[in-house]
Order: structure tokens, then C-alpha cells, then sequence
């Protein structure tokens, strides 16, 4: 009967802490525990034999007992998986090295990002008055520096030197490094087998001359190619033998000075004939094919460069075999008005000349 009593003390102690511990949000569960001890000890004054009588009623008293006592550790249990774990900010810059769960915690993650959290700065209310914007009404176009007057001064020259007018006489001549970029072999035949420099021209001009050659043949024309593309050095060989033999003076009416040369432009070609025996002479002038180039090569965007009568313009001899290549619409010009290209750039001036 004691048991019991104690029990049911017990029962309500433990509903009195449960109370208590929810108004504090504490729960000391040793203190139950030690009143519990108290009045275990009561028992053991109790006789024997009356413990042997009440052995069933002890053992389920037992029960009861352990029953509120698990109760109560299970509510506390659920009091503290309910309840918010009360976070502590960490100080700024400090790190858990013992958890790996923090290592990206953000103390701002939660905040409100209207909060100044720097006390140094203070709120702008008009902060749309204080942006530094780049609003410069004439940025830069190119980061890279602009290009000195050297670099202009040889970017000028090489389109002067590429122009398809370009103008190469006595007074007007190449450097000595100039090598045209666009050189191709023509799709004509030659009068050697060897594939030398000189089978080459510039592409327009080897596209133009091939067409040339293909109707010539249409017609029964038959033209070789003799001389194109000749670099500086090479000139330079050619009017020295020549002077050696003729004379300077006279070598250079019938020969270039190096740099004076139409061949190094990559726009002229010595044609020739077999009715001439392959060679470059004035007698090719009353050939069919002589006659013929005279006649058509305008079409193809040609002109005989150096005509009979005009040496005192292009300080050059006849020369019916030297083509040059000025594109359509000038060589038509220039035939039709049986003018030199000295003439067609004083009455039509090109930009570069």
C-alpha cells in the first residue's frame, strides 16, 4: 500500500515538474530522480513478509513507476525537438574548424538587405544622385594605338603600288623590295618548258590573259608568253648586259632601269609568235597575231604599252609584243582615243597617281 502512495507521489511530482519546466523552458530531471531516491529508501524499512505478500503488487507497482518516469523523459524529449535551437552569430572572420556543416555559413543570409551593416557608412537618400557612371559621349574606338605616320606612309604606298594604274616609267619607279603578293601562273603557253619567275602576273592580270589566249586560238591565233613578272635583281641584270653591248644611253630606250620596269609590277607580259621565230621585234607588229592583240586586247582589259610614235611620252621605243594590264574599262579608253596611259592619267586622274 506504501509502494503505491509513493507511486502515485511520485506521478504527481513528476506532473508538477513537467508544468514548471514548460512556464521556464528548463526541465531537471535529476531532481525527480533524487526525490524518487528519497522514498526508495522508505521502503526498505518495510517487513518482509509483507513484501512477500505484495510481491505481484510490488512488481506492477514497479511498472507504474517506470512508466511516468519514461513519460517524462519522452515529453522532454519532444520539448527539445520543438523548441528553436538558439543560434549564436559567429564573430566576423572566426571559423569552426571542427565542423564542416559551417564552413559556408553566411551571418547575412538571413538579415534584411536594407540593414546598414557597416556603422562606418552611413545610408545615402539620394543615391541615385551619387553614381560614378562612365557616360563620356566620345569613348575610345579601339584600344590599339593608332597608326604612326610611318606605318600610314607604308600602308599609302603599297595601295599606291597595287593600284592596276599604277604608273612605272623613267620618272616614276618601284623599291627595290617590291614583290607583288598575289603572283600566279596564267593558263597560256610559253615559249620555254622551265617554270621560271617570269611565267608568272599578278591574278587579275593571269586570269585576264588566259581568256585572251583561249579566244585568240578560237580564231586560230596562235600567242606565247615570253616574259612576265620580272623582279628588281633580274632588271638589274638585263640593263647591265645591254649596256655593255649598247651603250647606257642606248640600252636604256630599249631597256628599263631597274625600278623603271613594268615586269616588276606583275602586271605587263612579252608576248610573241612563231612567225617571228619566237623573238621580241617590231616586225611582230604586222603579224596576225601582232595585229590581232592590237585590235582585241583592249576587250581583255590590255593595252600595247609602249605604241609607235609615242617615244617622246613613254620615253620607250615601239615595243607591238609589251602588254599591260589596266582593267576594261581604261584599256578601252586608251584604245579608242589611241592614247599612253601618261595621257589617260593626265585626262583621268586616278586617285594614287
Amino acid at each position: 500500500m506504501r509502494k503505491l502512495v509513493n507511486s502515485l507521489l511520485l506521478v504527481c511530482i513528476a506532473i508538477f515538474a513537467t508544468a514548471y519546466a514548460s512556464a521556464t523552458e528548463i526541465l531537471d530531471l535529476s531532481s525527480i530522480y533524487h526525490l524518487s531516491g528519497i522514498l526508495e529508501m522508505g521502503d526498505e524499512q518495510m517487513n518482509i513478509e509483507e513484501k512477500a505478500t505484495s510481491g505481484d503488487a510490488s512488481s506492477k507497482t514497479s511498472e507504474a513507476i517506470e512508466g511516468p518516469d519514461q513519460s517524462v523523459k519522452s515529453l522532454a524529449t519532444d520539448l527539445e525537438r520543438t523548441e528553436p535551437a538558439q543560434q549564436t552569430m559567429p564573430e566576423p572572420g572566426s571559423t569552426d574548424s571542427n565542423s564542416n556543416s559551417d564552413s559556408n555559413f553566411n551571418p547575412n543570409s538571413n538579415l534584411n538587405p536594407n540593414i546598414n551593416l557597416n556603422p562606418n557608412l552611413n545610408p545615402d537618400p539620394n543615391p541615385d544622385q551619387n553614381l560614378n557612371l562612365n557616360l563620356n559621349p566620345n569613348p575610345p574606338v579601339s584600344d590599339q594605338p593608332a597608326a604612326g605616320p610611318e606605318k600610314s606612309a607604308s600602308i599609302q604606298k603599297m595601295t599606291k603600288y597595287l593600284d592596276l594604274l599604277i604608273l612605272v616609267n623613267k620618272t616614276n619607279s618601284l623599291p627595290a623590295d617590291f614583290v607583288p603578293p598575289d603572283l600566279v601562273k596564267p593558263d597560256i603557253p610559253f615559249c620555254f618548258q622551265e617554270d621560271l619567275p617570269k611565267k608568272y602576273l599578278r591574278r587579275e592580270a593571269a586570269q585576264a590573259i588566259s581568256r585572251l589566249i583561249r579566244q585568240a586560238q578560237r580564231e586560230n591565233i596562235h600567242i606565247y608568253g615570253v616574259s612576265a613578272y620580272r623582279s628588281y635583281q633580274t632588271q638589274k641584270d638585263i640593263f647591265t648586259r645591254k649596256a655593255r653591248e649598247l651603250g647606257e644611253k642606248e640600252a636604256n630606250r630599249l631597256s628599263a632601269y631597274p625600278g623603271q620596269s613594268e615586269h616588276q609590277t606583275g602586271l605587263a607580259i612579252d608576248l610573241t609568235s612563231s612567225r617571228v621565230g619566237f623573238k621580241l621585234t617590231q616586225n611582230f607588229g604586222s603579224t596576225p597575231e601582232g595585229r590581232w592583240l592590237s585590235q582585241n586586247a583592249a576587250d581583255f582589259g590590255f593595252i600595247i604599252r609602249y605604241p609607235a610614235g609615242k617615244e617622246h611620252i613613254t620615253g620607250y621605243s615601239y615595243e607591238p609584243w609589251h602588254l599591260r594590264y589596266v582593267g576594261v574599262e581604261a584599256a578601252q579608253v586608251i584604245a579608242d582615243k589611241k592614247i599612253t596611259l601618261e595621257e589617260y592619267l593626265r585626262d583621268y586622274p586616278s586617285p594614287n597617281w
